[in-house]
């Protein structure tokens, strides 16, 4: 057995399998008693697409060496195969942390899908099993599970091995850089936290998970990179880095940041990125709606947002409700059908009234966005059924082209409940790239100001390819990647050479090698709401280096049940405020506030119409006002405790609960200054004191005043205050 020693963790390692065994400080135990994960699984695939695997334990012969503040071993033969593989465990000297990592050799006649490594199991003592534990992950811009069997009640967010063929709802898993933005996790009790991240500048492709193991009841803390196909000799390119910390989330995210700065990913911050449209330091809030229908299915007529012209007349009023610019974003808009990638263009009805519309926004200071779908090919539209891939222009023999299983088979990969039937173009493929340019180029030409084409390409990246014919490897790697920036690359290289100043974005957030590319997307931290809470780690990670917009909600209406929790939206309002994310409002009928897309019209907008409208202007004030350094070009901070606030309940349509502080609230850093928001998103009255003194600003024009340390502060209903430490 070996040991390392921090100055807070105890860690033992068992030199016989390469196991860690033990991870502990002085009052907690941090693994779970009595197991021994393998130190690594490879899953290898022959010539036919055949799997098989093989962990560290299957190994033939393992020897140890020691070599400074390193522990190296060697194991052969594994699986009885000629695969051999080096693992080494080192105490940073730098950080204070165990640094893991492994090269291997494949000389079998496979190649490797992934390699599973440095997992850990962890005891489910969390809260929703009667401990005080609680589990980060940095799924969707990142969150906390209490609980984690409410996400195995969900088939479309349980835990699944990802790989070909992830249909339903992948959103929900923990795949970077895709619907997994950053590279870390936590697990943390009052006695302490453990760290847990991959320290990959490079930004391979990995699932980086959480799950409830079905046969020992423990939590598995999950590490698999998709190295690539690879045959022969691989290092991986970075470390799995475990260490401990005290405190919460923000404790993790500040160690993880940490790295992240000093990183080959971090772009450029925004208050020094040229690249930038103008128009985002306005902080416009986005209006989101339909010309097609009621949601995302079913009817397909044209609504009172149609023509064009009808819908600007509402959000033009609307920028004079809210006293700012806004931005009318489309959906349904396109003209072959809603949601049918690649092609969407010309506009439903024609460019002519499309164009009106456009010149009539901008005529006002106004901003016009569009959605679409992605790299995804459309064979069948259910929604419009005239629409079908052999009626489009131009012919194009796509299916050679497409992503296709390990197998070699063609599954419809992107196909969406009733929406459509559709699979994926690889983007390592000529074509993928052509299409998307092109519509893109169309799109700007129209003067758009921002296109959400990587909408169903989640944080930028698309769905998985094992072809053996695209001149990729014949598994999921780093090339995935690469062809997907190239395809954006390309694309924002045309929309400059065409004088434009149209942005990209995505669904998500961006995940990190896509921000520079990608600088304002549709987040999606409502999805947290079907089996956690969401928590603003991308921001407190990301902030100072880009700022996305607060999405279309299309999570809540299905998550929550909005009957017993109506003040779910002005929650996800101020969240996304204190987030530090600009503002969306997505439209009901007759320019009504609607709880979020996907929510029927059928169901009933808010009552409190009036209020929200309010809300909304009151706090993008703030983003305009004495608050904007901050909440535009801030670095999140983890903030001071309020105290005297009382608790807040969500409910979920399977009936559990959320349990929410009931006073949101974020702190930030400004060329060295600090400012603290404090945001009410109730309808009634709320007060809070903190432990210092505080120069208190109740309004965004900048009028304040001293309050002392404890003495209670109040706040009136859907409104927000800003603080700072005198």
């Amino acid at each position: 057995m070996t040991e390392f020693q921090t100055d807070k963790l105890h860690i033992e390692i068992d030199e016989a399998s390469g196991s860690i065994v033990s991870i502990r400080n002085a009052s907690k135990s941090f693994l779970a008693e009595g197991e021994k994960e393998p130190i690594f699984i490879v899953k290898l695939l022959d010539a036919d697409g055949e799997a098989v695997r093989y962990s560290a334990k299957e190994a033939e012969s393992v020897s140890a060496r020691r070599e400074g503040n390193a522990l190296i071993l060697t194991l052969r033969a594994v699986g009885g195969e000629n695969f051999n593989a080096e693992v080494r465990y080192t105490l940073s000297d730098e950080d204070g942390m165990l640094h893991l990592t492994m090269s291997f050799e494949n000389n079998t006649d496979k190649i490797v899908e992934w390699v599973d490594f440095g997992s850990l199991l962890l005891p489910n003592d969390l809260k929703g099993n009667g401990g005080e534990a609680e589990i980060f992950s940095s799924i969707v811009e990142g969150g906390i599970f209490e609980d984690l069997a409410i996400r195995e009640e969900y088939t479309t967010t349980r835990y699944r091995e990802i790989g070909y063929g992830l249909v339903e709802n992948d959103s929900s898993m923990g795949l970077y850089p895709r619907s997994e933005m950053t590279q870390f996790m936590a697990y943390y009790a009052p006695e302490g936290g453990l760290y847990y991240a991959a320290h990959d500048a490079e930004a391979n492709i990995k699932q980086f998970e959480v799950y409830k193991e079905p046969k020992t009841g423990c939590i598995r803390m999950e590490h698999r990179l998709f190295s690539g196909g690879n045959t022969g000799k691989y290092t991986f390119p970075y470390d799995i880095v475990i260490g401990h910390f005290e405190g919460d989330w923000y404790d993790a995210a500040e160690i993880y940041r940490s790295w992240y700065e000093t990183s080959t990913l971090c772009p450029p911050k925004m208050k020094d990125n040229t690249m930038l449209p103008a128009w985002m330091d306005d902080s416009p809030v986005i209006i989101i709606y339909s010309v097609r229908g009621v949601k995302d299915t079913e009817n397909m007529e044209p609504n009172c947002y149609y023509p064009f012209a009808e819908g600007v007349k509402y959000v033009n009023d609307m920028a004079e409700r809210l006293g700012c610019r806004v931005m009318a974003l489309m959906m349904h808009w396109e003209g072959t059908a809603p949601w049918s990638p690649p092609f969407v263009w010309p506009p439903f009805g024609g460019e002519e009234g499309f164009a009106e519309a456009v010149k009539a926004l901008h005529d006002k200071g106004n901003l016009v966005g569009v959605y679409c779908s992605g790299i995804g090919w459309t064979t069948e539209s259910y929604l419009i059924p005239d629409y079908k891939s052999e009626n489009t222009a131009p012919k194009l023999d796509i299916e050679p082209h497409l992503c296709v299983s390990s197998k070699g088979e063609l599954e419809d990969v992107q196909t969406l409940g009733r929406i459509r039937k559709a699979y994926e173009i690889c983007p390592s493929q000529e074509i993928a790239a052509e299409i998307a340019v092109r519509e893109i180029e169309k799109i700007a030409e129209a003067d758009v100001d921002y296109c959400q084409f990587f909408d169903q390409d989640w944080g930028g990246n698309s769905k998985f390819c094992y072809s053996k014919e695209h001149g990729h490897p014949g598994a999921p790697g780093k090339w995935q990647n690469d062809a997907m920036l190239s395809i954006q690359k390309r694309a924002n290289a045309k929309i400059r050479s065409m004088g434009k100043e149209m942005i990209l974005g995505a669904e998500g957030a961006a995940a990190e090698p896509f921000i520079p590319q990608l600088p304002f997307n549709d987040l999606r931290f409502f999805k947290w709401f079907y089996y956690g809470r969401p928590v603003p780690a991308l921001s407190y990670v990301t902030h100072e280096y880009t700022n996305n917009f607060a999405g279309n909600s299309c999570g809540i209406g299905s998550a929550l049940d909005l009957e017993k929790s109506p003040e779910g939206l002005a929650y996800t309002i101020g969240y996304s405020f204190a987030a530090g994310n600009m503002l969306s409002i997505i439209l009901g009928p007759d320019g009504v506030i609607h709880w979020g897309w996907c929510v029927d019209w059928a169901f009933g907008s808010p009552k409190n119409q009036e209020a929200l409208w309010d809300y909304v202007a009151h706090l993008n004030a703030w983003r305009r006002g004495k608050g904007k350094p901050y909440l535009r070009y801030g670095r999140m901070e983890k903030p001071e405790v309020i105290e005297n606030a009382d608790e807040f309940t969500l409910w979920r349509k399977n009936g559990t609960e959320i349990k929410l502080a009931g006073l949101l609230t974020s702190k930030w850093c400004y060329n060295g200054e600090f400012a603290q928001f404090v945001v009410n998103f109730s309808e009634t009255e709320k007060r809070f004191a903190l432990k210092k003194d505080v120069r208190l600003y109740e309004s965004p024009d900048g009028a304040e005043r001293i309050v002392r340390a404890e003495t209670e502060i109040c706040i009136p209903p859907l409104r927000a205050v800003m603080v700072k430490l005198v």
